[in-house]
């Protein structure tokens, strides 16, 4: 697991992209069935208020739009905005 910087989510390739929201994506599961990411290179997430990361998650999913990207299930893009 890893999390791009965010000054260079504009520059990601669309692969990395992509892979960075299902990145997010595993990390809000995590973090709802064991309350922490459980990985050495995220956990540092966790010393931040949530809101940061709901942040960093509407700009990689802004750019994912952006670039006409469409997720598969409306409710996981809603359940990792804003369900946290």
């Amino acid at each position: 697991m890893r999390l791009w910087h965010v000054e260079l989510i504009p520059y990601l390739p669309s692969k990395q992209l992509t892979g960075q929201w299902r990145e997010l994506l595993a990390i809000k599961g995590a973090v709802d069935k064991n309350g922490t990411p459980n990985h050495g290179l995220v956990n540092k997430i966790m010393d931040y208020d949530i809101d940061v990361f709901k942040t960093y998650v509407d700009i990689v999913y802004h750019e994912s739009q952006k670039r006409d990207f469409n997720f598969s299930s409306k409710k996981i893009q809603r359940d990792i905005r804003m369900g946290m």
